[in-house]
């Protein structure tokens, strides 16, 4: 899912002519990303454990935050705002997709131990389906 929004998001902050140069740079960090990483979780599982992969994140992820913020420093990255438009966040629809999401999961996972017939997963399959037609139906 980041992979795709990472494309997204540059074909929208790049103009055409240096799409291909930022989709390119891109994809180059994803490919070294997959070179490294097995071979850096190897050891890394190897000297620290299973944990340590997960840690690994930490630091990396404040750098990232640091780079981001000195590079993209004072730019708008070719982006124009639409001061005019006021836009709202939909807190009733992203409660009730959350729920929808809570509730598939729980009923994926536990309904074969509460029996697919019983009166929780019933309503819950009810009420999961609700709330995904009612967070889908509007704009």
């Amino acid at each position: 899912m980041l992979q795709g929004n990472a494309v997204a998001m540059i074909l929208s902050a790049f103009t055409e002519k240096e799409r291909g140069k930022a989709l390119g740079s891109n994809l180059s960090v994803v490919g070294l990303g997959s070179i490294i990483g097995p071979a850096l979780g190897g050891v890394l599982v190897s000297l620290w454990g299973w944990k340590s992969i997960f840690w690994i994140n930490i630091p990396a992820g404040i750098l990232a935050i640091i780079a981001t913020i000195i590079i993209l420093k004072g730019t708008n990255l070719g982006i124009t705002v639409q001061s005019q438009k006021k836009f709202s966040f939909d807190w009733v629809g992203a409660l009730l997709s959350g729920l929808s999401l809570f509730l598939f999961l729980i009923l994926v996972g536990n309904g074969h131990q509460l029996g697919w017939y019983s009166s929780s997963v019933i309503f819950g399959s009810i009420l999961f389906l609700g709330s995904l037609l009612y967070s889908s139906g509007g704009n």
